[in-house]
């Protein structure tokens, strides 16, 4: 990442960095992946698989986001009825702003301020659209409140 990459981040608060990862590298995380995703997979109907999923395009839901949004409120979120891992800012607020779409190469990685509205559309394509996502914040930041449990033997923590 150079200057100008983030001059941009911290303006637009995301930023999408393509070949980060060598294709040997990410085909491995992608076995890896896919071993333990079988019996997750397994549990879910046909139209819920459609959210795990290689190249993020337009036509398979990639990533949009609200530029400069990093550089306001925290807005509080909602989850559907069932969709407990499905986080939404209200859509009144969402109406009132643009998003762009941030379309990511098998490889590539999306980097975006947890300030910054994200959100993915449907995959409207016969083509896998998988995904791991990591969080980082400073060391010393506890979750007093999190919307969803989460593993606390899973932190790393990076010096």
């Amino acid at each position: 990442m150079d200057a100008f990459d983030l001059a941009f981040y911290r303006h637009h608060g995301h930023l999408t960095v393509n070949g980060v990862f060598a294709p040997a590298e990410t085909d491995a995380v992608i076995a890896d992946v896919e071993a333990w995703g079988e019996s997750f997979l397994a549990d879910l109907p046909p139209g819920q698989r459609a959210w795990y999923i290689d190249d993020a395009t337009l036509e398979n839901g990639c990533l949009y986001s609200g530029d400069g949004t990093n550089q306001g409120p925290v807005y509080g979120h909602a989850a559907p009825a069932g969709e407990p891992f499905n986080l939404q800012l209200p859509q009144a607020l969402l109406d009132k702003q643009p998003m762009v779409p941030a379309p990511v190469r098998k490889g590539g990685v999306s980097f975006h301020h947890g300030n910054t509205f994200h959100q993915s559309g449907p995959n409207h394509s016969t083509q896998w659209r998988r995904a791991c996502a990591l969080h980082y914040v400073r060391n010393g930041v506890d979750f007093a409140t999190p919307a969803l449990p989460y593993d606390h033997t899973l932190k790393l923590r990076v010096t």
